[in-house]
């Protein structure tokens, strides 16, 4: 009999004539065991290697995405250790955006209330208090086995950027110098190439950009949110889409393409958040589903954990690792280098690799509207000053260009310089629409998209009438 079948077993017999709430109980509890068991496996099939996972997850409430308050869990997965989620550190506390450390024996993690960096072991143990600040990332310098933590001041606030960064070492943490002066910067958007010779900024946000640490000279590479540095040689980048669905990948050569991450199943197409690349370029980790928003959370928000294709052009299979009915963010994913099929090999050859193009294909319809995503406000959009909302439609007629489908999205202009245009379109009204794929329009990846609707499953396009 497997471990999970002898647990559930002997926890059913223990529950015989219990009460019927407590029978409850323990049935869910079974559940989670199951599902536990499950998650364990597919992690490990998943890395091929030994594989950690930690979050932070609220305990009470569902909407503080960015952590900012006292009030969560620090939450962990190691199938090596045991077939099942537990707690690292409990709560109520704060632990804003949990790192692993390169060895993944240890977590960095901000009290963002007390302004404090602290470490702790894998299993809870060895809390130790480490500096003041926020912590941003945690790097080991491949020649001296030094590892560093890169932090800035406590803002969380994008319109309220820092303008330094600073790095002190783990092992000694008085050891301290500053990385970057007189450039604003937000939170959460720090992550360094293997050998520290590049390190992804938002500086600030939209803007995007390759920061040679060296040099202190900036290659812009586009406009949107969370970046990320690739954590091998290649020095690529991804960038998170307005619409919190997509990364666009970019080499500093000037490649471009897009890899689509709100189809894991579970998520179903929504918005998802928190995207984070892992110790090993194949693996990537984010949180969702945000059926009500980002900013709203949700009792659903899960911890997800993806693998790469070989060529980096998409996700090849995902792991939900959380389900407890609870707000889980800040996921971070540690790998065991050097094991495994997905071993950590040089990847240069990736800033080479073929982008991916889009020749332009203009289509013309006449189409039903089905469906409308509400009209956001200012502050729901916050700090975005404009956004595209998404329409549904069913199509009539195929006018020009090509289209298989029978149902299309269509992303117009819903605010634009703080002003709301008026759609006047009612569910039912047959229209002609001039329309262009979303994808193609790579000037709007760093725009708010905000979709709201039942069937988000269809072609996104964008109407090009619209602004």
């Amino acid at each position: 009999m497997s471990l999970s079948r002898q647990w559930i077993s002997e926890r059913l017999t223990c529950g015989m004539g219990a009460p019927a709430w407590l029978r409850g109980i323990l049935l869910l509890s079974l559940l989670a065991g199951c599902r536990d068991a499950s998650v364990s496996g597919e992690l490990r099939q998943l890395a091929d290697a030994p594989i950690k996972v930690v979050w932070c997850r609220q305990q009470s409430g569902t909407d503080d995405v960015f952590a900012k308050k006292a009030g969560f869990l620090l939450m962990g997965f190691d199938p090596q250790d045991r077939p099942a989620e537990r707690v690292i550190l409990n709560g109520p506390g704060s632990y804003h955006k949990p790192l692993f450390s390169s060895t993944g024996d240890r977590i960095v993690f901000t009290d963002v209330p007390k302004g404090t960096i602290y470490a702790v072991n894998w299993d809870g143990t060895g809390l130790t208090e480490l500096s003041s600040g926020l912590a941003e990332e945690v790097w080991a310098d491949p020649e001296t086995g030094i590892e560093w933590v890169y932090k800035m001041s406590v803002t969380t606030d994008m319109k309220n950027p820092a303008h330094e960064a600073w790095r002190f070492q783990l092992d000694n943490p008085a050891v301290e110098e500053v990385v970057v002066t007189d450039m604003p910067l937000n939170a959460d958007h720090i992550q360094l190439s293997q050998d520290g010779a590049y390190m992804c900024v938002q500086h600030p946000w939209p803007q995007i950009g390759a920061l040679h640490v060296e040099s202190g000279e900036v290659k812009e590479v586009g406009k949107g949110c969370w970046p990320a540095m690739a954590p091998d040689n290649s020095y690529l980048m991804w960038i998170f889409d307005g619409p919190h669905r997509n990364l666009i990948f970019h080499s500093l050569d000037g490649k471009r393409w897009v890899v689509n991450i709100n189809g894991a199943s579970g998520i179903n197409g929504v918005e998802v958040y928190h995207p984070r690349w892992g110790n090993l370029d194949r693996f990537l980790c984010m949180t969702g589903p945000y059926r009500r928003g980002v900013y709203k959370g949700g009792a659903d928000v899960s911890v997800y954990v993806g693998r790469f294709n070989e060529k980096l052009t998409k996700v090849d299979e995902w792991v939900q690792v959380s389900d407890r009915k609870a707000a889980d963010f800040y996921p971070d994913v540690w790998v065991k280098p050097g094991v495994g099929r997905y071993a950590d090999v040089d990847y240069v050859h990736f800033g080479e690799a073929s982008a991916v193009d889009h020749e332009e294909e203009r289509l013309v319809v006449k189409a039903r509207l089905v469906e409308k995503t509400p009209m956001p406000t200012l502050a729901d959009i916050a700090p975005y000053t404009q956004t595209l909302v998404v329409y549904r439609y069913k199509v009539n007629d195929v006018v020009s260009g090509q289209f298989d489908g029978r149902q299309l999205l269509v992303a117009h202009w819903g605010i634009v310089d703080r002003k709301t245009i008026d759609l006047p379109l009612k569910v039912g009204d047959l229209v002609e629409l001039e329309l262009e794929p979303y994808e193609n329009r790579g000037e709007l990846e760093g725009e708010r998209l905000v979709m709201e609707l039942t069937d988000m499953r269809h072609p996104l396009f964008y109407d090009l009438k619209g602004k």
